[in-house]
């Protein structure tokens, strides 16, 4: 009876932690989404300044700033929510 608590219990646990996605694989996703966003918007391509992963945002022009973000986060473990694009100090030409 023992036993089958703890293997009902270890595949619980490894079914939980698995779940999120490892920090190459949820990079590779937010890199993916600010890239198509600077090749999505040529005002942003011609003067980009830089991509700033820590604060999720595309410098671009004089002065302008993309910000992105998540979602709400869920309480469970698993893949973060993706990011999207969340506003900008300057106006944006929808492609």
């Amino acid at each position: 009876m023992k036993r089958i608590a703890f293997t009902l219990a270890a595949l619980v646990v490894c079914s939980v932690t698995s779940a999120a996605l490892p920090p190459r694989y949820q990079n590779q996703r937010d890199l993916d989404v600010l890239v198509s966003f600077v090749h999505s918007h040529p005002e942003v391509l011609e003067s980009l300044r830089s991509i700033d992963f820590d604060r999720m945002q595309v410098r671009y022009g004089s002065d302008c700033v993309a910000q992105f973000g998540r979602g709400e986060v869920p309480p469970m473990p698993g893949p973060a929510p993706a990011l999207r694009f969340e506003s900008s100090t300057c106006p944006i030409n929808a492609e």
